[in-house]
């Protein structure tokens, strides 16, 4: 630590044994002291919360955590229920999902005749596609139907591959996994 109590003592108490003993005994738990407001001050910000205040923000948004996701996933589904701002546009729509499954990992098909709203995740972005449904539930306005789909591979992806190295892999690794 670098803030050290025999620091602080008068020029006058630093020659004595015992007052230099007693601020050494008392580091320990000013240390800790220190530690725990630093550590409190961390879980009040979304990019450097522990646990407990990630714990605190999931339950604030009414987000359901899962025992598997890391900090990280944590702090990303966060951020990404926050950054929602009105007006609620296209474009605010696509900057929201290149945020959450990177700026190729989506499709959307907008009908405007018909009413409808139809989003395509790429497979790399799979782990995204329920935060995804739940933004579109938030942003998209009631009278438009909305589909979130995961975007498969299609046969045009492996049309310069030959039968040979498509034979190590079962139908639905090829339809369902990202393959380089």
């Amino acid at each position: 630590m670098d803030r050290l109590i025999a620091d602080y003592l008068p020029p006058v108490f630093k020659g004595f044994h015992a007052f230099m003993g007693i601020a050494g005994g008392e580091q320990v738990a000013a240390q800790a002291l220190w530690d725990a407001v630093q550590q409190a001050l961390e879980e009040q910000f979304i990019e450097t919360a522990g646990d407990a205040g990630l714990s605190r923000w999931e339950k604030a948004l009414g987000i359901a955590s899962r025992a598997s996701e890391s900090y990280a996933e944590r702090r990303f589904r966060i951020l990404a229920m926050m950054s929602s701002q009105l007006p609620y546009t296209i474009r605010m729509l696509e900057k929201r999902l290149a945020f959450l499954c990177t700026q190729d990992g989506y499709e959307v098909k907008l009908d405007d005749d018909n009413f409808s709203l139809s989003v395509s995740v790429a497979l790399e972005a799979r782990s995204s596609l329920e935060t995804v449904r739940k933004l579109l539930k938030k942003m998209v306005p009631a009278n438009i139907v909305v589909s979130a789909e995961l975007k498969y591979n299609q046969y045009a992806h492996w049309n310069t591959w030959t039968h040979q190295e498509l034979s190590g892999y079962t139908h639905g690794q090829l339809r369902n996994e990202v393959l380089s």
